[in-house]
């Protein structure tokens, strides 16, 4: 969370007010409409449905939150009624985190890397983080041994999820739906270590940790899949979205039978 102003941080002495922003933080990042989520928040009557208080008493507690800059209130139409008071937290809040030492070093040494001179010129931002995966996602003990290609949904999330325990040890704060009958892996990464350094030089960090993706699934057996990484698809929040270049098949594959390609 991000430092606290001393009125901000003189509000959160109350325990309502502390769960309530707690609540407001534990939503989910993505959320099939009309469930809420992080982005639209919740109004003071969910509030209040929630932590058992009465509508009133949710409403102003929150109103001191929004008033101290904690949490952002907005207007919200759906169909032709009143548009509803929403209360979110804000994105700097949910999100900013302090980077570990070792994303650190991990940051730092892919890009001394891309900036290193040899034969052929420099490397890209892109390729410099695609390089590092190559080289250290083993040593990190991620994976022993060469992995065959996903063949099926189920595969394909495995694969995804060690993806996100990657992302997990960088510091982030990642999660993940899919589409397309599982093809797709829509992975939110909030709470990014770099959130400051990629608001400033968003080509430069995003470009590292798309190479990262692409060569962590390369590393985890799936070379040809296509990542694409949206820098603040929602405040704050990057989405990557990592897709297998198979057909993939419900069905369990059969031994020694090679998967469809596109």
């Amino acid at each position: 969370m991000a430092p606290q102003t001393p009125r901000s941080a003189a509000l959160l002495v109350s325990p309502v007010r502390r769960r309530i922003v707690d609540t407001l933080e534990a939503l989910p990042l993505f959320s099939d409409d009309p469930t809420p989520n992080r982005s639209t928040g919740l109004t003071a009557a969910e509030v209040g449905e929630r932590l058992g208080l009465h509508v009133t008493s949710a409403r102003f507690h929150l109103e001191q939150l929004a008033g101290a800059g904690v949490v952002a209130a907005t207007f919200h139409r759906h169909g032709t009624g009143r548009p509803q008071k929403r209360y979110a937290v804000l994105p700097d809040r949910a999100t900013a985190a302090s980077p570990p030492d070792d994303a650190y070093r991990m940051l730092a040494e892919l890009l001394t890397e891309a900036l290193a001179p040899r034969e052929g010129g420099a490397l890209s931002p892109e390729d410099a983080g695609e390089r590092w995966a190559h080289e250290h996602v083993r040593r990190l003990g991620c994976v022993e041994e060469e992995l065959p290609r996903a063949q099926t949904p189920g595969q394909w999330l495995a694969k995804v999820g060690r993806v996100l325990d990657l992302m997990e040890s960088w510091g982030y704060e990642p999660s993940v739906r899919t589409t397309d009958h599982g093809r797709t892996a829509e992975v939110a990464l909030a709470r990014c270590p770099f959130l400051s350094l990629a608001q400033s030089h968003t080509e430069v960090v995003c470009a590292a940790h798309r190479g990262l993706l692409r060569g962590a699934l390369d590393v985890f057996g799936e070379p040809d899949a296509d990542v694409e990484l949206e820098p603040f698809a929602l405040p704050g929040i990057c989405l990557a979205r990592l897709t297998s270049p198979a057909v993939l098949s419900s069905e369990s594959p059969v031994p020694g039978k090679e998967s469809v390609r596109v």
